[in-house]
C-alpha cells in the first residue's frame, strides 16, 4: 500500500548490504525498514565471519490505494433516515456505528433518533 513500510529480513550473516538504498531506514543491517514509492526489488549480499558472501533479493510490491466515491452531503430531518452510498473497494467500515443499520456494507442507512423529555 502507498505510504507504508515493509521490514525485511535476512539472516547467517555477520555484515549486510541492501540495495537500492535510498528508500532503506539502514541498508547496512539485517532488518532494514523499506518505504518504497512504487513496487521494489530488494538485494542484499550477506558475508560471514570467514569472509564468504551470497545474495538474494525480495521483491516489495506496492499496491495503490482504491478511488473511493461515495454519495455527497445531505441534511435530513429529526427522525428520518438517508442512505450512504460508497464504491471503490472490497470491505467497508462506516463509523460512528451507533446509527447506521449495517456499518460493513458498500451502502448503509443513517438514521439519528432524538428523544424528548
Amino acid at each position: 500500500m502507498q505510504n507504508s513500510s515493509a521490514q525485511l529480513l535476512v539472516a547467517g550473516g555477520s555484515t549486510y548490504s541492501w540495495t537500492p538504498t535510498p528508500t532503506l531506514n539502514n541498508p547496512n543491517t539485517f532488518n532494514p525498514i523499506a518505504t518504497p514509492g512504487s513496487t521494489t526489488t530488494y538485494y542484499v549480499t550477506v558475508t560471514n565471519a570467514f569472509g564468504c558472501s551470497n545474495a538474494d533479493s525480495i521483491k516489495v510490491s506496492v499496491n495503490n490505494l482504491p478511488a473511493i466515491t461515495k454519495s455527497n452531503d445531505t441534511a435530513i430531518c429529526k427522525n428520518n433516515s438517508a442512505q450512504l452510498l460508497s464504491s471503490g473497494g472490497s470491505t467497508y467500515s462506516w463509523t460512528p456505528t451507533s446509527t447506521l443499520n449495517n456499518p460493513n456494507i458498500l451502502s448503509c442507512c443513517y438514521t439519528k433518533q432524538y428523544n424528548y423529555l
